[in-house]
C-alpha cells in the first residue's frame, strides 16, 4: 500500500515538473512548438503533451494551440518565475562569471546584479548552492575587468536601440580614423572582443577592435536593418 502511494506522489511530482518545463519552453521560443517536438525534447509520448496542455489550459495557463502550427504562449501575459535545472543554474552562472572577467566596469556590475536577482527567486534549496557555488573563472587581469572606459557597455547600448554612430579608432600601425558606421553587434573571440558594423564609407561589413575604439559619438539617427546588411549577413559571409 505505501509503495503504490508512494509512486503515485512520485509520478504526480513528475507530471508537475514536466508542466513546468513545458512553459518554460514554450515561452523561450518566439514560433509555435509542434507536440512533436516537445515530446522528444521531454522524452514523452506526443499524446502525453496533448494532455498536459489540455491541464495546463484547464488550470488558466496562457497557452495557445493552432493546428498545423503547434502551441506558444500568449502574448502579454505573466508567468510564474522560471523553472532551472541544476545543470541550467550552472550554466548560467558560469556565464555570467565568465561576462564579469572580460568586460567593462558597467557590464561586470550588470552581470553581478542578474545574478543576484537570479539567486533572490530561487527555491531555499537552490539559493546556497547557486550564489555560493565553486565554479569560478579566472581572468588573466587578476580579477579587474579586462575593457576599460567601458566602451563595450555603450556599444552594447547602440547595438540595442539602432543608433548610428561616429567610432574613433585607433589601427594596429598607430593611425588615428573615425568612421560612421551602423552598429551591428559584437563577437568575442578567445582574447579579442570585435565590434561588427556596416560602414557607410566603405558600403560594406567591416570589424573593430573593442579595445583599439577610443570614443564612440553618438547620433541620435537611428536606423532600420536593410536586407543583405545586418548581423545575420555578416555571419553567414564569413
Amino acid at each position: 500500500m505505501l509503495d503504490c502511494f508512494d509512486s503515485f506522489c512520485q509520478g504526480g511530482l513528475m507530471r508537475t515538473t514536466r508542466l513546468f518545463s513545458i512553459l518554460d519552453e514554450l515561452r523561450s521560443r518566439r514560433l509555435p512548438v509542434s507536440a512533436e517536438v516537445l515530446a522528444g525534447l521531454l522524452n514523452v509520448s506526443v499524446r502525453t503533451i496533448y494532455r498536459d496542455m489540455a491541464t495546463l489550459q484547464s488550470m488558466g495557463a496562457p497557452v495557445r494551440g493552432e493546428s498545423g502550427l503547434g502551441f506558444q504562449i500568449e502574448e502579454g501575459t505573466f508567468l510564474p518565475p522560471l523553472h532551472f535545472a541544476p545543470d541550467e543554474l550552472d550554466a548560467l552562472l558560469i556565464g555570467m562569471r565568465m561576462v564579469q572577467s572580460r568586460v567593462d566596469s558597467t557590464l561586470a556590475d550588470a552581470a553581478s546584479r542578474a545574478l543576484n536577482k537570479i539567486g533572490s527567486v530561487l527555491p531555499d534549496h537552490h539559493d546556497h548552492l547557486f550564489l555560493d557555488s565553486p565554479l569560478l573563472v579566472h581572468s588573466l587581469a587578476s580579477g579587474k575587468p579586462s575593457l576599460k572606459n567601458d566602451i563595450l557597455s555603450e556599444l552594447c547600448d547602440v547595438i540595442r536601440i539602432k543608433e548610428r554612430v561616429e567610432i574613433h579608432y585607433v589601427d594596429g600601425n598607430g593611425g588615428s580614423t573615425s568612421r560612421y558606421v551602423r552598429p551591428l553587434g559584437v563577437v568575442c573571440f578567445d582574447s579579442v572582443w570585435l565590434f561588427i558594423a556596416w560602414c557607410d564609407l566603405r558600403q560594406n561589413f567591416r570589424s573593430f577592435r573593442v579595445d583599439r575604439v577610443e570614443l564612440v559619438s553618438r547620433t541620435g539617427d537611428i536606423f532600420k536593418d536593410k536586407l543583405g546588411e545586418g548581423f545575420k549577413d555578416y555571419i553567414r559571409s564569413l
